[in-house]
């Protein structure tokens, strides 16, 4: 009689259960298995000409691209830029720039929204913003700070304030500086992020209408405006 598949995984793997998705498919937001070195040459190109080429090239937008003989390889493309978005924002970039060989003394802080379009809520453009800037406030767990949370502890340093009209009057001076002839950034957003970082940012982007974030992705594009460069992370299959 062949030996139990769940009990051969508890005893020669010690493993509760099976770590990958039963869907075979990776899964925004969660931790599942990863391993660069599966794929060490594609993942260290990917760094190279998509991250480094973002920040040293001006690159505005790139492709990540598995073509076969026949089709699709499948290596992983989701999975790897997710890692790596994931990568970049722990440290906004530092060890990230590393691997692909940018040199320490001139790397400026970056960081990665993840979004992509689906047939659910993400159809168009300003949806797709919407769940970016979404991504920026999430982390996995809550030892964890999100992109915002950092953002707002550089200001806070900055300034030498913790006052959240402070914060805000700081974040509405920059964007008057970079933001061009584009319109004002949202109040209540921005009032929202000033007092508690990607956490009330999140609250409150939880209100907005799925009407809104379709129509005009509520504005908040313009978040995505921050002090630092980030490179574009695109897959196309």
């Amino acid at each position: 009689m062949p030996p139990d598949v769940f009990d051969h995984m508890e005893e020669a793997w010690k493993l509760e259960k099976n770590p990958f998705p039963a869907e075979a498919i990776r899964i925004q937001n969660g931790a599942q298995p990863y391993s660069e070195s599966v794929f060490p040459e594609e993942t260290l190109e990917f760094r190279k000409k998509l991250i480094r080429g973002g920040v040293r090239g001006g690159q505005a937008i790139g492709f990540l691209w598995s073509k076969g003989q026949r089709a699709d390889t499948g290596f992983g493309k989701t999975t790897l830029m997710q890692e790596v978005a994931r990568e970049i924002n722990t440290d906004l970039g530092r060890v990230t720039l590393e691997k692909a060989g940018a040199k320490k003394a001139a790397q400026p802080p970056i960081a990665a929204a993840f979004s992509n379009l689906n047939n659910l809520n993400a159809t168009g453009l300003y949806p797709v913003l919407f769940n970016a800037v979404v991504d920026l406030a999430t982390t996995l767990d809550a030892s964890e700070e999100s992109v915002f949370d950092k953002a707002r502890a550089r200001i806070v340093e900055e300034i030498n304030s913790n006052d959240a009209e402070t914060v805000a009057e700081r974040v509405r001076d920059t964007w008057a500086t970079i933001g061009g002839t584009s319109g004002p950034l949202r109040p209540e957003l921005v009032e929202s992020f000033a007092s508690g970082g990607g956490k009330h940012l999140k609250a409150e982007l939880a209100e907005v209408s799925p009407t809104a974030r379709m129509r005009n992705g509520y504005s908040t594009s313009t978040l995505l405006s921050p002090h630092w460069r980030r490179p574009e992370l695109t897959t196309c299959s």
